[in-house]
């Protein structure tokens, strides 16, 4: 069974334990993948992100918006991005105001959601919305690529 891979940030890592097994059943059912979470509780080096993501293909980045050490979500978002990783990233927080205020500028692009979280239950469904759109993404992209290749080989 393939794999739908999370690479999470969040300073409580009960957070996603009080949802893992709402999300494992969606992925399952709904995607027909088997759910693979890496928790981190922040991010501070840079050379122990670049190893987290160099060798493995995930499909979303969840993320709080304030993390351990003074971390910050959006400032995660921002290395992801400088380092050209193209994945999709949801961007949450209990902080409405503060997550509006940094969701709200130019550098907030395209591929990435935000969540005012309000309770656990609602964050679930929004990651699973989210992991959703991912999926039917990829798969739109698989098969664009059989298209081409289809074409490419009627033509030799």
């Amino acid at each position: 069974m393939q794999k739908f891979k999370i690479l999470w940030f969040d300073d409580e890592k009960s957070n996603y334990e009080l949802i893992k097994k709402q999300l494992e059943g969606f992925t399952i059912k709904e995607l027909n993948k088997q759910l693979d979470v890496n928790i981190q509780e922040t991010f501070v080096d840079e050379e122990k992100f670049v190893e987290l993501i160099k060798d493995v293909d995930y499909s979303l980045v969840v993320t709080d918006l304030n993390l351990l050490n003074g971390a910050r979500g959006n400032l995660l978002i921002e290395f992801i991005r400088q380092h050209n990783v193209f994945v999709d990233i949801l961007l949450y927080s209990s902080n409405h105001k503060q997550l509006d205020e940094v969701t709200s500028g130019a550098n907030f692009v395209e591929g990435i959601y935000r969540y005012a979280l309000n309770d656990l239950g609602a964050l679930a469904e929004k990651v699973q919305k989210v992991m959703f759109q991912v999926h039917l993404k990829e798969g739109f992209v698989i098969r664009r690529y059989e298209l081409y290749n289809d074409t490419l080989r009627q033509r030799h």
